[in-house]
């Protein structure tokens, strides 16, 4: 589309012709506005003499107000006759003088309120009268632009007799309100002579540029059809906008979903990790004061061996999930009879059933049922389900393990006549962190990682897990399924047993935490074995110079010189020290960081007993492994 000019500021010259064409539009416009200019007029002539009528005597306010009237209704009739004549340019003139007499005439009746209508002892209401001219001239300026001296005529008769007055008043207010009125009779003459000029441009525009009106009609109808192209995208936009917004309402809530999962998880792990503490804690002050043999001595010790199982148990489940969920769990598959696992983990956990007053039936079959499976994993998945549902089983209560062959899959089912699960939360119950309602003292206990484990295990195995439940208090029933394998397989061979010693040794203990570095040097010691305490990498080198080890038992996360470059370093030296690392760092690049450092074995924290003495009891072997 091509680019207007720009509006010039002075109207440029016109033929004779063009001029009369001109002037009859400039006029008509004036006559169009007349009904609604008169009409604005009355009604603040009405509200004028309402309020100068508190200060001025009745009959003055009543013969202003008629004049007004007056010459308001006469010009009202001069613009219906105008209409109705429909004048042509040879007739212009003679209305444009009209039009221009009663401008004189409605201008002098609005300057005379500076003689009928002035108070002499009120400031406010001379100050209103001001403020009403000024009104009257600021609507002047737009009715009247057509027409430059129609409005030069009706402002002069309007304020100049206020300005006289003020200056006659003969004190510096009315002396500043009169200089201020001139002030504003000229910006007003100024500013209307600028916007009748543009008036003038662009009458005169309309009249020379019909077939650029013609173009901006067609450009106009181009434009009128790439909008409807646009209203159209737009709509299709409009759609994408809206799936968008769902997907984002979708995800946000996702999002806050597990936000408000993982403020659960964070008060839960605190309840369950300060639960084991109170146990602890009143066991070790009656560990004290009691004799080591009497019973509760040994009551004491039960308890604590019992709620260390179990903070290691949870810290066992975090870690799981965490390696499943970065897919860096390794299975150490084997071809394994399913049906005797199961029997052997329903008898671990049997002792769980008998303290919760809950029967457990299984139903296995004799057969072999073959499948290629992480044996620990499965006794673990399996222990969490049977752990589930005793849990959540009341006492009297019963829970059914079975398992039965379903076309090239083993099935196993764990049922239970317990809590039941509401429907709600049937589709996300093997997500991490949820459970089903429990009450403030948390009697059930757990994370809520058990089934996202049971889930995740299974699923590395190539398998499926279900839940069903008829509802809250009607029980429920896991399906858990795993592929079989034919049944004439080869059996894998165990691997061989490493031979035990009976050789005391002499062990250096290396971790910066002094209590665990001590403690762990008093088990060895208790093993048989003489021990030396080292509590940072450096002392620990100088100790294996001056009293060389057998075995180095050394944390991984030192201050200054880490066990990484401890082992590094010994191993420079051509040292064949048997290295194990004790950390808590057990994730598996934690496990290959220390391989490759130097490292024999790997025992994460907190060390089992039974697994350090084994350790230190057989011979070093020929590959490195690691103990979770």
């Amino acid at each position: 589309m091509p680019v207007l000019p720009a509006v010039p500021l002075k109207a440029q010259p016109t033929s004779p012709d063009s001029a009369d064409v001109l002037l009859l539009q400039q006029v008509k416009l004036l006559y169009a506005g007349l009904p609604v200019s008169q009409a604005v007029t009355l009604l603040n002539g009405v509200v004028l003499a309402a309020v100068q009528s508190v200060v001025i005597e009745p009959p003055c306010v009543i013969a202003w107000l008629a004049a007004l009237m007056v010459v308001a209704v006469a010009r009202i009739v001069l613009g219906n006759l105008f209409r109705r004549a429909c004048p042509s340019s040879d007739e212009i003139f003679r209305w444009r003088a009209y039009f221009l007499a009663g401008a004189v005439a409605s201008g002098m009746v609005w300057g005379s309120t500076a003689f009928v209508l002035y108070p002499e002892s009120s400031l406010a209401h001379q100050v209103f009268i001001a403020f009403v001219l000024g009104g009257m001239v600021v609507g002047a300026m737009v009715q009247l632009m057509s027409v430059f001296p129609a409005f030069v005529l009706f402002a002069l008769c309007t304020l100049l007799p206020t300005i006289v007055r003020y200056f006659l008043a003969g004190d510096y207010i009315h002396y500043a309100m009169a200089w201020m009125s001139v002030l504003f009779l000229l910006a007003m003459l100024v500013m209307g002579k600028r916007i009748h000029y543009i008036i003038t441009a662009s009458l005169q525009l309309r009249f020379e540029n019909r077939e650029l009106i013609a173009h901006l009609t067609s450009s106009k109808e181009r434009v009128e059809s790439s909008n409807r192209d646009l209203l159209a995208a737009q709509e299709a936009l409009k759609r994408s906008n809206e799936v968008l917004e769902t997907r984002v309402a979708e995800r946000t809530a996702a999002l806050q979903t597990v936000d408000r999962r993982k403020n659960e998880f964070l008060a839960m792990l605190s309840h369950e990790l300060r639960n084991p503490l109170a146990p602890i804690s009143n066991s070790i002050y009656i560990l004290g004061r009691v004799d080591a043999g009497s019973e509760h001595a040994i009551r004491a010790r039960q308890v604590i061996e019992r709620q260390i199982q179990h903070v290691t148990r949870l810290v066992d489940e975090l870690l799981d999930v965490t390696r499943i969920a970065r897919g860096k769990i390794q299975l150490r598959l084997v071809r394994i009879n399913l049906a005797d696992l199961v029997r052997r983990t329903a008898e671990d956990e049997s002792s769980v059933f008998k303290t919760l007053d809950v029967a457990l039936t299984t139903n296995v079959p004799d057969e072999p049922i073959w499948v290629v499976v992480d044996p620990t994993r499965i006794a673990q998945m399996i222990g969490n389900l049977l752990r589930n549902a005793a849990k959540f089983t009341p006492a009297g209560g019963r829970v059914t393990l079975s398992l039965h062959v379903v076309d090239a899959y083993a099935e196993m089912r764990v049922s239970d006549t317990g809590a039941g699960i509401e429907s709600e939360l049937l589709h996300e119950l093997f997500e991490p962190f949820v459970q089903g309602k429990q009450s403030l003292a948390r009697t059930d206990g757990g994370l809520g990682l058990g089934l996202a484990l049971v889930k995740g295990i299974t699923e590395l195995h190539r398998g499926t897990v279900q839940v069903e439940s008829g509802g809250a208090g009607k029980g429920s029933t896991f399906m858990v399924r795993l592929p079989r394998v034919l049944e004439n397989a080869v059996h894998d061979e165990p691997a061989p047993s490493p031979q035990p010693i009976t050789a005391r040794r002499h062990i250096i203990v290396v971790d910066d935490n002094r209590d665990a570095a001590d403690s762990l040097a008093l088990l060895c010691a208790m093993f048989g074995h003489s021990t030396d305490v080292a509590y940072d990498g450096t002392t620990a080198i100088d100790k294996v110079h001056a009293n060389p080890p057998d075995v180095i038992l050394c944390d991984l996360g030192l201050p200054g010189m880490t066990g990484y470059e401890v082992a590094r370093a010994l191993r420079a030296e051509g040292n064949d020290i048997r290295l194990i690392a004790v950390s808590g760092y057990a994730q598996p690049e934690d496990i290959a960081k220390a391989r490759e450092a130097g490292f024999d074995d790997h025992v994460a924290k907190p060390a089992d007993p039974d697994t350090l003495r084994a350790l230190l009891t057989y011979e070093r072997r020929g590959h490195r492994r690691a103990h979770i």
